[in-house]
C-alpha cells in the first residue's frame, strides 16, 4: 500500500506527463497560427528561463569557464537541436506520429546500447518491457480522438 508521501510523487509524475503530451498539440496549433518552430523554441526557452530565475538563488553559472563550455555545448546540441528538430517535425507530421516517435526513443537506446556495448546487454526482463512499452505505443486502445 502507498504511503500519503508517495503520491505527492505520483501526481507529480502524472501532471508532468500529462503537461508533456500537451506540449505536442499545444506546439501544432501555434503552427497553424502561423508561429514558426524556430519562434516557438525561442519562447519556450525564454518562458523556461524566467521560471527557472526565482529558484537560481544567484547561481546561474558553473563553477569554472571550461564547465560552462561544457554546459553549453550540451544544452545546444541536446536540447536545443531536439525542440528544433521535435517542432519541425510537428511542422509537417500529426502531433500524434510525431509523439510516438519520441516516445520510443528509450527503447531505441537500450537496444542500441545493448548491441554497442556487450557489458550492456538487455535482460530478458527488460526486452519483455520494451516490447510491451513499444507495443502499447503502436497500438494504444484509448486512442479515440483523430490525430491534429
Amino acid at each position: 500500500m502507498l504511503k500519503y508521501t508517495e503520491y505527492k510523487y505520483h501526481l507529480a509524475a502524472l501532471f508532468t506527463v500529462t503537461v508533456w503530451g500537451a506540449t505536442f498539440v499545444s506546439t501544432k496549433v501555434l503552427i497553424a497560427n502561423s508561429l514558426t518552430p524556430a519562434e516557438i523554441f525561442l519562447l519556450r526557452f525564454a518562458m523556461a528561463y524566467v521560471c527557472i530565475l526565482p529558484f537560481a538563488r544567484g547561481r546561474m553559472w558553473a563553477a569554472g569557464l571550461r564547465d560552462e563550455l561544457l554546459l553549453a555545448a550540451a544544452g545546444l546540441s541536446g536540447g536545443s537541436l531536439y525542440f528544433l528538430t521535435e517542432n519541425v517535425a510537428l511542422e509537417y507530421a500529426p502531433a500524434s506520429n510525431v509523439s510516438l516517435i519520441v516516445c520510443t526513443a528509450p527503447v531505441w537506446t537500450a537496444v542500441l546500447l545493448s548491441l554497442l556495448y556487450g557489458s550492456e546487454r538487455m535482460s530478458r526482463r527488460q526486452i519483455a518491457g520494451s516490447a510491451l512499452a513499444f507495443a502499447g505505443m503502436v497500438k494504444s486502445p484509448f486512442r479515440i480522438l483523430p490525430p491534429v
